[in-house]
């Protein structure tokens, strides 16, 4: 089941429904919305932890597993091991060994270098005009005496003025309106002066038009250069330049149409006051071939998420975010697995005469060198700042502008000695030498008689209800089936919706590249498509459907007999699946294997594998004689002799598996006492000389006894076998001919 962790947190709708429901395996992508952020826990929080209490197994994806606290963090490690940690404000690297591994694109790009291109990383740069110079030394001498010294803000207001400057003048002036709509409303007389600063600045911001707005006039050269290429006719051209703000937005929405004579239809807006069906529109839109938009403008609502990557590997930044979060989630979204073509990312950026704004603009430029710099040797740049929270990193960057901190204060703070914790993070989290060989070994085919296309047609034609039509005689890839009634309705609660067949055919195919082509053309249309064929392998719920047809062939406790032309004349062959599960009824050990009797030879046990790859399946496939043989009093007899070969066999693998399990069981028992251990010296710290802490230390003390007992419960249930209690089961029986 795939679910939006939105949806699936709704108490009302489905609480119950996961407290009584177990899964196999359990992955939370983007897991960093699930940790639990100070005392107050979200609603994400609260389900991942009812989730992680309703697997076995846990896996917990993000790109951005941290926010720079040890808390949070830890919150997401007591999740997949909730006896791991007893401090969450002091751990080490030996406590969640073997529960982070951490791969950035430079770590993987030998597995995967034909779906990672370089990116091409460049600056535009253009002087200020006359107008927008005498707009900077205006607003050097800019004096708040009431907004900022009196209100007390994070952000200092002319900071936050200064940041929308560097947006764009108009978005300057938006912010600039709204205090002075803000203070007037409030009718202090304290802010009287203010406002006429304020409107002094807006009276100066309207003498820079576009024609004198330098940084709009070099984004219009460059998209009409020939040397920057882009050709708005091709439909796989297509450009997305990034703004902060949503004026800005609107005023390049606008200009841009009109400067670049763009027809209707081909400039795209994408912004957080769209609704979510009309973001994912906006994006579905841009990446298709048959939609007209070639030029895409988008606030940072689209910096993280989304795919426009699809027919686009141009970007622009309009403005320079003060955050490198907001850097790197901008550039992922043309940079990213699946991008064909080398992704061209451009920054423009103003020159000024003004000491200030001049010194100002260099911290930003600043910021492109480390966000660059970390894409090639860290490969995370949130680590450079520490703060790993985009309205932080903002923060800091603004107090750099308030102190009027040097450049070389500001390379300083950047390479400023690390906490404990970020410390531990940005080491190296990779796989164990042994685990990432594992990762590496090739996978065989599997040996089987019956390709899925075959064991369809097969089953199909055996069972003589419904027709198939090969759409290309000569292949065996492709084929369509009538679905009956029985069919659609056991298929339509597994197939999404709008990948289910609109007509009665249901269309098969064995051929990846072909089906992959028909993903990039459904992906590239603007109305929600989805292929017509479906991938047919094991899994398809087709498979299932036939198996259970197949299944109504025998009866209980039955097993097909095949006739096969073994070269011996009196040869038995049983095929035997055995399994052992563990005390939670888990399979554990799950074993098939041959046990063949030749003459009055004694039994032979082969592998599947090997006996299916002997001389005698090369040819034709069992039962193709037609015959009407009668099983053998001899092979009867041998019955009772396969089982009980089959018991030992058994028998054995559970005592290989305790020789192995047994050791490793005790060493994670005793890990468990050491770890209660810590649990037990932190909770000594309690004060309890009154009753609200005596009373908190029993709550704690409970909650720790619960833990531990639960958890060594699993374990021992989880490792230990139910004793001799093996589930043997005769598959089929091979007889010569």
């Amino acid at each position: 089941m795939i679910i939006s962790i939105d949806t699936l947190k709704m108490d009302r709708e489905y609480r119950t429904l996961l407290e009584k429901t177990r899964w196999d395996i359990i992955v939370i992508d983007e897991a960093h919305n699930v940790a639990r952020r100070g005392k107050t826990q979200a609603q994400r929080s609260r389900l991942a932890e009812l989730l992680s209490k309703r697997s076995d197994t846990l896996i917990l994806l993000s790109a951005t597993p941290h926010d720079g606290r040890p808390q949070s963090f830890a919150s997401l490690m007591n999740m997949l091991e909730p006896t791991a940690i007893a401090n969450e404000e002091d751990y080490r690297r030996e406590d969640i060994q073997g529960m982070v591994f951490r791969r950035f694109k430079k770590d993987v790009q030998n597995q995967v270098s034909a779906h990672f291109k370089e990116r091409v990383i460049s600056r535009e740069t253009c002087e200020a005009s006359p107008l927008e110079e005498a707009f900077y030394d205006f607003f050097e001498t800019l004096n708040l005496t009431w907004i900022d010294p009196a209100r007390g803000e994070t952000m200092l207001f002319k900071t936050l003025l200064e940041k929308s400057l560097f947006s764009s003048p108009v978005a300057c002036e938006k912010t600039a309106q709204a205090r002075i709509n803000r203070l007037k409303k409030e009718g202090r007389s304290e802010s009287a002066s203010d406002i006429r600063a304020l409107e002094t600045l807006i009276d100066h911001l309207k003498k820079i038009t576009p024609e004198h707005f330098s940084r709009y006039r070099l984004l219009v050269r460059l998209l009409q250069s020939p040397e920057y290429g882009w050709n708005r006719e091709r439909p796989d051209d297509r450009l997305v330049i990034f703004t902060e703000r949503i004026e800005t937005m609107r005023f390049l929405a606008k200009r841009l149409k009109e400067d670049l004579r763009l027809s209707d239809g081909q400039l795209s807006c994408l912004y957080g006051g769209m609704s979510d069906v009309d973001q994912q529109q906006a994006v579905d839109e841009f990446g298709a071939t048959d939609s007209p938009v070639r030029l895409l403008i988008a606030s940072d609502v689209a910096s993280e998420g989304i795919n426009l990557h699809f027919l686009c590997h141009r970007l622009i930044h309009f403005d320079i975010p003060w955050s490198l979060m907001v850097f790197q989630q901008r550039n992922g979204r043309i940079d990213r697995y699946g991008q064909e073509k080398t992704p061209d990312i451009r920054y423009l950026v103003t020159k000024a005469k003004n000491e200030r704004i001049r010194g100002d603009m260099r911290i930003l430029e600043i910021l492109i060198d480390k966000e660059e710099q970390a894409e090639k040797n860290i490969g995370d740049p949130a680590s450079l700042l520490g703060r790993y929270d985009v309205e932080e990193e903002e923060r800091t960057v603004a107090r750099v502008f308030e102190k009027s901190l040097s450049v070389n204060a500001f390379e300083r703070l950047l390479s400023a000695p690390e906490n404990p914790f970020l410390a531990m993070m940005n080491a190296g989290w990779n796989l164990p030498d042994e685990a990432a060989k594992a990762t590496n070994v090739e996978k065989a085919d599997p040996v089987t008689l019956f390709d899925e296309t075959s064991y369809l047609k097969t089953l199909l034609e055996t069972i003589s209800n419904r027709e198939t039509i090969p759409l290309e005689a000569p292949r065996v890839d492709v084929m369509e089936i009538r679905m009956s009634e029985s069919m659609k309705r056991s298929l339509e609660p597994q197939i999404p919706e709008e990948a289910f067949p609109s007509d009665d055919w249901l269309r098969l195919t064995t051929d990846k590249k072909a089906l992959m082509r028909e993903i990039k053309e459904s992906r590239q249309k603007a109305q929600d498509t989805w292929p017509r064929s479906h991938y047919l392998w094991p899994l398809h719920p087709i498979i299932d459907w036939m198996n259970d047809k197949a299944g109504l062939f025998f009866g209980r406790q039955e097993a097909p007999v095949l006739f096969v032309p073994f070269a011996e004349k009196r040869t038995a062959v049983f095929i035997i699946s055995g399994l052992i599960p563990n005390r939670q009824s888990e399979p554990v050990i799950d074993r098939w294997f041959v046990i063949r009797f030749v003459e009055d030879n004694p039994a032979e046990f082969l592998s599947p594998e090997d006996f299916l790859r002997s001389d005698v399946f090369k040819g034709a496939l069992p039962n193709q004689a037609s015959r009407n043989a009668e099983v053998s009093d001899w092979a009867a007899k041998l019955l009772p002799t396969a089982i009980g070969l089959a018991k030992e066999k058994m028998k054995a693998e559970q005592e290989e598996f305790e020789e192995t399990m047994t050791p490793k069981l005790d060493e994670e028992i005793a890990k468990l006492k050491e770890l209660r251990k810590k649990h037990d010296d932190l909770l000594q710290s309690y004060d309890r000389s009154d009753g609200r802490n005596a009373q908190r230390y029993e709550i704690e003390k409970r909650r720790i006894d619960e833990i531990f007992n639960e958890f060594q419960h699993w374990l021992v249930n989880t490792m230990k076998l139910e004793k001799d209690n093996p589930y043997i089961r005769v598959v089929a029986l091979l007889l010569s001919e």
